[in-house]
């Protein structure tokens, strides 16, 4: 985890934004050390060195399911999958994917913007 420098600006200058920090920190901390973290680190670790369409489909492989269980149907869910795959970082995803709260805020996000490029 790392800040940005207006982040690390923000942090001094404001104690509210400092402790927020802190616990997201604390947070990121204690899943670390969890058996999910290391899991997940193992299976990117089988990832990286393969190409970068392979490593998008085994990663999209595991996410479809998470994101189709949002409540989404499967076409809609199929391309929140390829967009989350092809605009987000691969590593946070694969970390985010087990934080329900997070994966949903990143699926809105998505989903908005495919339905913006649908009225085009």
């Amino acid at each position: 985890m790392t800040l940005s420098p207006k982040e690390r600006s923000l942090c001094l200058f404001n104690e509210q934004y400092l402790n927020k920090k802190i616990i997201e920190a604390d947070a990121a901390l204690k899943f670390a050390n969890t058996e999910q973290y290391k899991e997940i680190e193992k299976f990117m670790e089988t990832l990286k060195n393969k190409p970068l369409n392979e490593q998008k489909q085994k990663l999209g492989d595991r996410l479809f399911p998470k994101i189709k269980n949002l409540g989404l149907k499967s076409a809609t869910a199929s391309k929140v999958t390829i967009k989350l795959l092809d605009t987000d970082d691969l590593y946070e995803l694969a970390y985010s994917m087990d934080d329900k709260e997070k994966l949903q805020q990143m699926v809105i996000a998505a989903t908005k913007v495919i339905q913006s490029k649908l009225k085009v």
